[in-house]
């Protein structure tokens, strides 16, 4: 909002910052409550140009998962999304794990870490 004196010459600005991400995160889990695709069981058809989408989708899609900002995900969390992730394939595509590392925001050397991890859990 901008301040103006008599003139209607403006002298300065008011700005208020405020965080959002704890109301984004409660409106996602709501969403998510009311959500009844589920119960139709119907797939989504993702229609792409090339591979890059496809894998592009299905980080994202284990990203949104969580519920939470990339920034707040704990281990627990990365280690959920690096499993769906394998589990819809994405790690068949070249670079997906510098894709997965970039977005997630962690060394390529911990998303195998994170795979290792899984493969003795599955053990």
């Amino acid at each position: 909002m901008f301040i103006k004196d008599v003139k209607n010459k403006i002298i300065g600005c008011l700005c208020i910052n405020y965080d959002m991400t704890g109301h984004l995160m409660f409106e996602r889990v709501i969403n998510e409550f009311c959500n009844i695709n589920e119960l139709n069981e119907e797939k989504e058809e993702t229609f792409v140009k090339d591979v890059d989408e496809i894998l592009d989708s299905i980080i994202d899609k284990a990203i949104e998962g969580i519920n939470k900002p990339v920034s707040l995900m704990q281990k627990e969390d990365n280690l959920r999304v690096v499993e769906v992730v394998d589990k819809r394939g994405g790690f068949m595509v070249k670079g997906a794990i510098a894709r997965l590392a970039h977005k997630l925001s962690v060394s390529r050397y911990s998303i195998y870490n994170y795979l290792d991890e899984l493969k003795v859990k599955k053990s």
